[in-house]
């Protein structure tokens, strides 16, 4: 990211969280369910839903941009399985949005001559390789190396995104230094039940589990690890069990969700208990006026949100630990 297009970025943050101004600043985006991994822990390549054809994702990004949208990460699934991707990336390029992507780096090598206006790809990696290929699928880990590769020769940001699960909590040194020999800031993402997906039960780690691997997790951040991209208040956060309810969500606010089909949500973990809106029907506009801040009793494991919440609130190692690749 360009040092004016993300002082521009803070800027809005910081402006319309004073002014208490709702906009759909930092959207999160899954553009397909597809995938072609069948990971241990993720079953959303069984959900078969409509996806938004191209030219309805220029509409989207029309009216996100002049509602006031400034970064769009995109997920899935797999979003490099869309035909379209390039064109969408270099559509908010157009639009002056900066691009995030997330992916599990198989499908790198086939984009790769595309991708030069993404802002950051974040590569899932889940631990060495023989436990990476055994949550994801054999050769994976080489994927990965390669894609990193690959990307950095091509002058595109990268960093790396574990999923914690019982296959690799008991690996988190290991992944440490994985990320130190890729030379990779890594960020933590807890492994979270949601909509019922019965294939989580089996991979979800237990509590005592979370707690020792957000025990080292911290006490690595503050010896001084700058491997690890998560800030030192979230780290506590997870350690503490996701208790510190005090920090207000701006899911709603300032993030938003869009789903495949179109739906524009304040944050997916409340699908089916809290009102959407389809971006197509002329309701992102109803959607900027009648969305209003998450009530959430349920802990919130999501790393993206939980930063971006902390960072609003002005907490100053959040602030601190910021980078390039938030």
């Amino acid at each position: 990211m360009k040092l004016t297009q993300k002082l521009n970025i803070i800027f809005s943050l910081v402006a319309k969280r004073i002014m208490k101004v709702k906009a759909p600043l930092l959207v999160s985006w899954s553009l397909t369910n597809r995938c072609n991994y069948r990971c241990q822990y993720c079953g959303i390549w069984k959900e078969n839903t409509k996806e938004l054809n191209t030219s309805e994702v220029f509409f989207v990004i029309d009216e996100l941009s002049r509602c006031g949208n400034k970064a769009i990460a995109f997920t899935g699934g797999e979003s490099l399985m869309r035909d379209d991707i390039i064109d969408i990336i270099d559509y908010c390029s157009y639009r002056g949005i900066y691009t995030k992507l997330s992916t599990n780096g198989s499908l790198v090598k086939d984009k790769i001559n595309g991708l030069s206006k993404i802002g950051f790809v974040r590569m899932s990696f889940d631990g060495p390789k023989e436990v990476h290929d055994a949550q994801r699928q054999n050769g994976s880990y080489d994927e990965v190396v390669a894609a990193v590769d690959l990307l950095r020769k091509n002058n595109i940001k990268v960093g790396l995104n574990c999923v914690i699960s019982k296959l690799n909590a008991g690996h988190i040194s290991d992944i440490l230094n994985e990320a130190k020999k890729m030379d990779l800031r890594i960020s933590f993402q807890p492994l979270e039940y949601r909509n019922n997906r019965e294939f989580l039960f089996e991979n979800m780690p237990s509590n005592e589990e979370y707690k020792k691997v957000f025990e080292i997790l911290l006490a690595e951040k503050i010896r001084g690890n700058r491997y690890i991209a998560n800030s030192p208040m979230v780290l506590s956060y997870m350690l503490n069990g996701f208790r510190q309810s005090s920090i207000k969500c701006w899911a709603g606010l300032l993030i938003w969700r869009i789903t495949p089909e179109g739906e524009i949500m304040a944050c997916d973990r409340l699908e089916g208990s809290t009102e959407s809106y389809s971006c197509l029907d002329g309701e992102i506009g109803k959607a900027l006026n009648m969305m209003g801040p998450v009530h959430c009793s349920k802990m919130c494991l999501r790393n993206y949100t939980i930063e971006l919440n902390y960072l609003l609130s002005f907490k100053p190692s959040t602030i601190l630990n910021l980078r390039y690749d938030f």
